[in-house]
Formats: structure tokens, sequence, C-alpha cells
């Protein structure tokens, strides 16, 4: 179950979806992300996947191949956990502790025009959960790699 309870209409009800409200939900501005690693590492924690951090924040969650899939390569899920924290002219929004809410115009996710979605890393964290986190899907090794500000840590990755 989402933290939003239901889905809004016109969004289907299947994992990706439930991941991309929930993502939404925490508060995760450029800076402040450690309420979303921590939602992302004990979702996969739970699941019995492997989770490691390092200094910088940076998140990387490992599955293993499914049997008969050992020797296939791993697959890099990757996505960053920060937003760019911006609204709209006179939309008082404090993105340490206010949730996107999402809305659904004209077949289009949005929010109305008031904040910025952050859609471009939740699209990409929601995706990689899903994947991770499919007791169905059969396939070789996976790693999510969730990298925090990675506007000022790609030039030193701690996580290989």
């Amino acid at each position: 179950m989402t933290t939003f309870g239901k889905m809004p209409c016109d969004l289907p009800d299947n994992p990706f979806w439930r991941y991309f409200l929930d993502i939404c939900a925490i508060p995760h501005p450029s800076g402040h992300e450690a309420a979303l690693r921590e939602f992302l590492a004990e979702r996969a924690r739970q699941a019995g996947l492997g989770v490691r951090t390092d200094a910088r924040g940076n998140l990387a969650v490992d599955r293993p191949a499914a049997p008969g899939w050992e020797n296939a390569p791993v697959i890099l899920l990757q996505g960053h956990m920060d937003m760019v924290p911006q609204a709209a002219e006179g939309v008082a929004f404090d993105f340490r502790r206010d949730p996107i809410r999402p809305v659904v115009e004209n077949g289009w996710v949005t929010t109305g025009g008031r904040t910025t979605l952050g859609a471009d890393d939740g699209v990409a964290l929601a995706g990689a959960m899903e994947l991770l986190l499919d007791p169905e899907l059969v396939c070789g090794a996976l790693r999510g790699a969730n990298s925090s500000r990675p506007r000022r840590n790609m030039d030193r990755p701690a996580i290989r």
C-alpha cells in the first residue's frame, strides 16, 4: 500500500506506480535524501537483498542472479535520490517537509503546476525497485545504484 493509501485515478495499481507515489511522499531535495535512502534500503532488506551505503550517502542494492542465470552480465539500474526543489511563483512549499502530491492531468502525471515533480529521479528509482523486488522476475544479477547529490559526487564514486 502506498503512503497515499490509494492510487489516484488514472494511474494503474501496480508496483511501479506504488513505489513512485511512495517516493513522492518522502521529501528528498538535494542534500536531504536520508529518509528516502532509508526507505529504499529498508524495502530491499525486507526482500532479503544486499544493501550497502557509503560515506557520501550513495546506496547500492544487489539482487543475485536467478538459478541458471549466474553467468549473465550484471545489469545496473541507476537513479539519483535527490530532486531539484522548485515551487511555482506564489506557492508556499517546504521541500524538506512537504510531500509531492502528484495528480493526473490529461494523461500526464504532474503536480498541477505547483512544484517540480522530481519525476526523473522518481521514475528511475521506482523502476529499479520494481525490478529488484519482483519475486517472479527471472534474470541475471541486478544492482541498483542510487546516487546522492550526483552533481557533486559523480567525479568520485565510492561504491563500485
